[in-house]
């Protein structure tokens, strides 16, 4: 396993820095390197450095509590979420079989994260930094380049999802639109299509902005979501006239209720991480 020694750089005085990350000498990260590799008698290459990589200081983490838990409400209240529990039905589970399923995978999920999270909070390295440590210098570019496919992948899905929503939403409030939605182009119509491109083009210039700028994003549609969840709830609570069916379609008791529940719940554990 390869490692980048720890060297003692002095920086200039007109050393430059983002906030809250290492100072950088002026003469640039090529500078860095070499000074590095002099002092440390190993050649480092700039590959290795740069200003995504650098360790993050304490000073400089924006996120509060309240960064955390509006990154939650945006994390858990999602339409992948919703799919998964309503999934939970077809396996013959009631209501109240899967809140506990989901409870015992956001239990799994947060002893994971918060392992696996350790290190980044301790250090303030990021992902492809810490997983050289396991992999190696060329082994963590392939991990990295696996968590980016799994994260295009899963931000492919969630983004049709919210189109299908639009969609659906736009047809009700203009029925006139129900015209641009009776086709069908590569399994969407053209509604459906202008949609899933809106919505992504919105995304991409949130994220174009940076983690700060999906901080505050995330601090004010946090609450807007939380307050939706509840109308909504409040909307099909009154239309079910306060009666909630808890039992499932199949009625499973028993050891076999229990594996139905855990193995919902294990499955819900990734589901849950990848809509974050």
């Amino acid at each position: 396993m390869h490692s980048t020694p720890v060297v003692d750089v002095t920086t200039s005085p007109e050393a430059t820095a983002l906030p809250g990350h290492v100072t950088h000498p002026a003469q640039g990260i090529d500078a860095l390197c070499e000074s590095a590799s002099v002092a440390s008698g190993h050649a480092i290459s700039p590959t290795l450095y740069n200003i995504d990589l650098a360790p993050t200081k304490r000073q400089g983490r924006r996120w509060t509590g309240y960064s955390i838990f509006t990154l939650w409400a945006n994390d858990v209240h999602s339409l992948g979420n919703y799919a998964f529990a309503v999934g939970l039905f077809s396996l013959g589970l009631g209501g109240w079989q899967i809140l506990v399923a989901l409870g015992i995978g956001a239990t799994l999920l947060f002893m994971l994260l918060s392992l696996s999270g350790f290190m980044g909070h301790k250090t303030g390295v990021p992902f492809p930094v810490m997983s050289r440590i396991s992999f190696g210098i060329r082994g963590a570019q392939l991990a990295s380049l696996l968590r980016g496919a799994v994260a295009v992948a899963w931000f492919g899905i969630q983004t049709f999802l919210a189109s299908v929503v639009l969609r659906v939403m736009l047809v009700a409030m203009v029925p006139s639109l129900h015209e641009l939605d009776a086709n069908s182009i590569l399994g969407l119509s053209t509604l459906g299509w202008a949609a899933f491109a809106a919505l992504w083009i919105i995304q991409l210039i949130i994220v174009s902005f940076g983690m700060e700028m999906i901080r505050k994003y995330e601090a004010f549609a946090g609450p807007i979501i939380l307050l939706t969840m509840v109308l909504l709830v409040i909307w099909v609570f009154t239309e079910a006239h306060g009666q909630i069916q808890w039992s499932g379609i199949r009625g499973l008791e028993g050891g076999e209720m229990w594996r139905t529940i855990f193995a919902g719940g294990a499955s819900g554990c990734p589901s849950m991480e990848l809509s974050s």
